[in-house]
């Protein structure tokens, strides 16, 4: 074949050109023994097709191994050279594209496996340890190959060669989750044989392995394949085909009575068949079989690639991927972890930063690069990217990019209101602009500026079909070109959303309301932020510098972070209920001045004792509401036994289940631990100072007072009836509650604190949440232990699950101090009962 003769040719064409430049003066017979001993080695096919990507692998793993590897395979230096060259790039174009063959041949598995891993090695996982196991394995199998080879060890549908690389293929493959190098990486010292097979056995034994039923046998495999400790398959004995069923109109069981005495002893019973794992009767050959079993040996699960096409069709494995799932689906919906979330590579970052430098040139065959620019810096799809428009005038309705008179862009987008009911007093509350303005990148006024657009002109010239074709091929043909694991559209329009995710130093909040990019994370955390535009580009700064940190290019921010406009922006977007400093410090003024002047006269009537109780159990709803982010809820804190002193944590249940699956513990600062020690002191003095009044009275503030003695005496069913019938509810009441006129204990209800102060408070009941939410996420911490506070996790994700790693303490003492400085900025302080 003519392809054949002329890939080996430019491979020994390159070698001895190396081999000239090293003056190493071996002969061409030489030379051209050593690569047939090379290609030997590593199972390469007859036609060398795809090469290009196997010479790749090699040239990264040959360098980066001490010449070990090198050594193994017999490389020298000047054919190790030649595999990092493009042998083929002056060749005809049929030659190229077998060279550059982007699919494996069909019976590489069986004939080429070790050349088929080398072929795949971009969608191996590729971290550092990796590296070291797939030189091991390399290694390894170059060396025992003959071991392998060996006929009385081989099974009867496979060979011992393709076995171990499939193995190694289906672990080390990106996509797997359940085995990983680093569980015994840190124990290997010199990455020997024998050292691997002995972690890998103690992997397989372990009790609390992380190991699922399916990469158990591929484990397995490559125990037995680097301990070198392989026996010969058992065969099962042949039974011959089954004969044709029994003709017969007659049932094929008849039935037998028993006597009542049989009936109840069972020990009379013939003895049921013994069963295998799976349910069925060894003896049973109709079910079993087996005349079409050739080697009792499990085979593990193949790759999609590896299967014939007629065997996909019956695999039951691909038919109950292909079935219809609830849980699954709905786990995928509302859990990121089970969804893809793979984020670009250092090195596939740097690609992108390689493309997206050309866009300075800013000429109109860029149009792909900077759709790609445009995608990576906002996490917008393609096809909304494709519909946007350049905007001149700020009254007009288009989204897009706003070039203003100085030449200066920003992106403009409608925020999308999570609610529209307006407050009464809009002026107390920060507000929402319902266009958000983000400055762009230097690289996005350089390049909307040199088209000279008019207004209303489409950013992108190409529809979106044009430009996915476009963007797909330069991608390509970059990650060929800097030998790096292919990018995907996707992977670039994801990555800011999955980063943050993976991140976890900025909010994505950010990205939702700076690009308009719906967040399955922010759904619900959205409703409850406000920021400035000031903060929201910080936090995208922020953003970018961890990104930088992440893929050790410090150009980054500076190529991709928005660039500060001469003129600064005042705006403010996103929950209309977050009320402004100052309005803060009036609210807690006016309770604790209609708090003082409520204090009763000395001989304490009854009206001035329950007028005072009233004030007290307002001041301290509130301050509960603004330092837990308690919800606006009927009765809440039905009990103080949810409340540890000691720990300074607090369990709040405010929207919750029948299984209590968002249960939650929130920080108290030293403010409120302060206030809920004299809540305790004050509802004690009340009790006594209503005996003398209301007997009935008495007795139900004793036994709120003591509720925690009396849960104690329960067990747990009866705690959890009692809890599912008080929490939240409208006529049970906790330690919060207040006294009407018809001398009766009511709860504390939204609508009691708004309403019931004598001057009125025209905030809503839940804008204590609104303003913790918003002042924690723009005081620096993390948004972790903040969406913990705010009950605003994932699935997975909650600190309370028997799995959780999240630890209180490292988190807690932060997060207290700062809650109680933002109260005390606000005038919050711990007030003792005047009925004392």
């Amino acid at each position: 074949m003519k392809s054949t003769n002329t890939i080996r040719h430019s491979l020994l064409t390159h070698a001895v050109k190396q081999a000239k430049n090293r003056y190493e003066q071996d002969k061409l017979e030489s030379i051209e023994n050593n690569i047939n001993a090379f290609l030997t080695a590593i199972d390469a096919p007859e036609d060398l097709a795809g090469f290009y990507y196997v010479s790749a692998s090699l040239a990264d793993l040959t360098m980066s191994d001490d010449d070990n590897l090198q050594q193994h395979l017999q490389l020298p230096d000047y054919l190790r050279e030649t595999l990092q060259l493009d042998i083929c790039a002056d060749s005809d174009k049929s030659d190229v594209n077998l060279y550059r063959k982007r699919h494996r041949s069909l019976n590489w598995a069986k004939a080429n496996p070790l050349y088929l891993i080398l072929f795949y090695a971009s969608v191996l996982k590729n971290s550092p340890v990796d590296k070291k196991f797939f030189q091991a394995f390399v290694r390894h199998y170059i060396t025992n190959k003959t071991i392998l080879q060996a006929e009385d060890i081989q099974p009867l549908t496979s060979t011992r060669c393709e076995e171990v690389c499939l193995a190694f293929r289906m672990l080390q493959h990106a996509d797997s989750n359940m085995f990983y190098v680093q569980l015994f990486s840190d124990e290997l010292g010199s990455w020997g044989a024998t050292e691997i097979a002995a972690k890998l056995d103690k992997l397989l034994n372990d009790s609390e392995s992380i190991l699922n039923k399916k990469d158990r046998p591929y484990v397995s495999s490559l125990k037995r394949f680097f301990s070198n400790d392989w026996q010969p398959p058992r065969p099962r004995r042949a039974v011959e085909p089954q004969s044709n069923k029994r003709k017969s109109s007659k049932p094929r069981f008849s039935g037998i009575a028993l006597n009542p005495s049989e009936r109840s002893d069972y020990s009379k019973l013939e003895a049921l068949p013994v069963l295998d794992e799976d349910g069925v009767d060894s003896q049973d050959i109709e079910i079993l079989r087996t005349h079409f079993i050739n080697s009792v040996e499990d085979e593990p699960e193949r790759l999609i690639e590896d299967r014939n096409s007629i065997g996909a069709i019956f695999d039951s494995d691909l038919q109950f991927e292909k079935s219809i799932n609830i849980t699954n689906s709905l786990r995928r919906s509302n859990n990121l972890n089970l969804t893809s979330n793979l984020i670009l590579s250092k090195a596939s970052i740097r690609v992108v930063r390689k493309i997206c430098e050309r866009i300075l040139i800013a000429n109109r065959e860029s149009e792909s690069e900077f759709m790609l620019f445009c995608m990576f810096t906002t996490g917008l799809s393609l096809e909304r990217l494709s519909k946007l428009k350049v905007i001149k005038n700020l009254k007009s309705d288009d989204e897009g990019i706003y070039l203003d008179k100085n030449n200066f862009c920003f992106w403009r987008f409608k925020h999308r209101a999570s609610a529209n009911r307006a407050v009464i007093n809009p002026e107390d509350f920060y507000p929402s602009s319902p266009w958000v303005l983000t400055p762009c990148p230097n690289v996005i006024s350089v390049y909307i500026g040199g088209m000279e657009p008019n207004n209303g002109q489409m950013i992108f010239n190409s529809d979106s079909n044009k430009l996915q074709t476009k963007l797909d091929k330069v991608l390509q043909r970059e990650s060929e070109t800097f030998m790096s694991s292919n990018i995907s559209t996707s992977m670039i329009e994801n990555f800011l959303v999955r980063f943050i995710d993976a991140d976890g130093k900025v909010d994505p909040i950010v990205i939702d309301f700076s690009y308009q990019v719906a967040c399955y994370a922010t759904r619900v955390s959205r409703s409850y932020v406000n920021l400035s535009d000031g903060e929201r580009i910080q936090m995208l700064k922020d953003l970018w510098n961890s990104i930088s940190d992440y893929a050790a290019e410090y150009s980054l921010p500076t190529l991709f972070a928005p660039e500060l406009p001469a003129k600064k922006l005042n705006n403010r977007v996103g929950s209309p209920y977050v009320p402004k400093a100052d309005y803060c410090k009036q609210l807690v003024a006016q309770l604790k001045q209609q708090l003082k002047a409520s204090k009763p006269k000395f001989y304490k009537p009854l009206n001035e004792i329950i007028n005072y109780h009233n004030n007290f159990i307002r001041y301290t709803a509130w301050m509960i509401n603004f330092a837990t982010g308690y919800r606006a809820v009927h009765n809440p804190l039905p009990t103080l036994a949810l409340y540890i002193p000691s720990l300074k944590l607090l369990t709040l249940s405010d929207k919750d289940d029948g299984s209590f699956s968002h249960t939650r513990i929130v920080v108290v600062a030293e403010v409120l631990a302060e206030q809920l020690k004299n809540l305790v002191v004050h509802l004690r003095v009340l009790r006594d100072l209503l005996s003398l009044f209301d007997p009935d009275l008495t007795m139900q503030i004793s036994n709120v007072i003591n509720n925690e003695k009396i849960l104690a005496e329960k067990n747990e069913s009866q705690i959890i009836d009692w809890f599912v019938d008080n929490r939240n509810s409208r006529q049970q009441h906790g330690p919060l509650f207040y006294i009407d006129k018809a001398m009766n204990l009511k709860p504390v209800s939204p609508s009691w604190l708004v309403n019931s102060a004598e001057e009125g408070i025209t905030g809503p009941a839940n804008m204590g949440r609104h303003w913790l939410k918003t002042t924690l996420l723009t005081s620096g911490l993390p948004p972790e232990p903040i969406n913990l506070q705010m009950g605003h996790w994932q699935e997975g994700q909650s600190p309370l699950y028997l799995s959780s790693t999240y630890v209180f303490a490292d988190s807690s003492n932060q997060m207290a101090s700062v809650i109680s400085g933002l109260l005390i900025s606000q005038g919050w302080q711990a007030c003792k009962s005047d009925l004392l």
